[in-house]
Parts: C-alpha cells; structure tokens; sequence
C-alpha cells in the first residue's frame, strides 16, 4: 500500500493554497487513504488483452448533447477576488522557471 501520511496532506494543502483545520485533516487523510486503496485495487486488474480505446469519435453520436447557451461570466472585481494572490488585474502564480 502506498504510504500518505500527514506529512503529505500538509504538502498537498500547500500546493492547494488551501488551509484545513485539524477535524478536516483528519478527514481528508482518511477519505485519501481510501481513494489510494481503490486505485490499487483497480491496478490489480489483469487488462493486458484489452484493446486501448484510441478513438471515442464513434460514441459521440449517441451521447445526448445540449444546446450551447451563451451565459454571463463574473466581472473581473468578483473573478479578482478568488485570486489568491495578484498583481494588478493579473493573477500571481508561483514562479515554475529557475532563475539564473
């Protein structure tokens, strides 16, 4: 079994930018725990005589499909102030470059 602990989920909820209380850590370091043993139960299945599906062209004839509504979008003050961080009228993300 693949090992998550709390050391994980604190990276995890930096990564996120998100802050859990301590109730909810507990909560999602079980609710993981159980989501990672699925995942290896689905990696025990044999699939090596399964044909990879390529190509889902076919299948979309019959997926049911909605009309495309044009909708209104937030203004930039409300969508801004989701941004955890910004410059301006710019979101600030971390730097994934290294500068030299």
């Amino acid at each position: 079994m693949t090992y998550f602990d709390k050391n994980e989920l604190e990276n995890l909820e930096k990564l996120c930018r998100i802050k859990l209380t301590e109730e909810e850590k507990k909560s999602f370091l079980t609710d993981l725990k159980k989501i990672i043993q699925y995942i290896e139960q689905l990696e025990e299945i044999d699939t090596s005589n399964i044909d990879p599906c390529c190509n889902i062209q076919s299948s979309l004839k019959t997926l049911p499909l909605r009309e495309d509504i044009p909708k209104s979008s937030l203004n930039l003050d409300e969508f801004l102030a989701n941004a955890p961080d910004k410059i301006g009228t710019l979101i600030k993300v971390p730097s994934i470059m290294k500068e030299e």
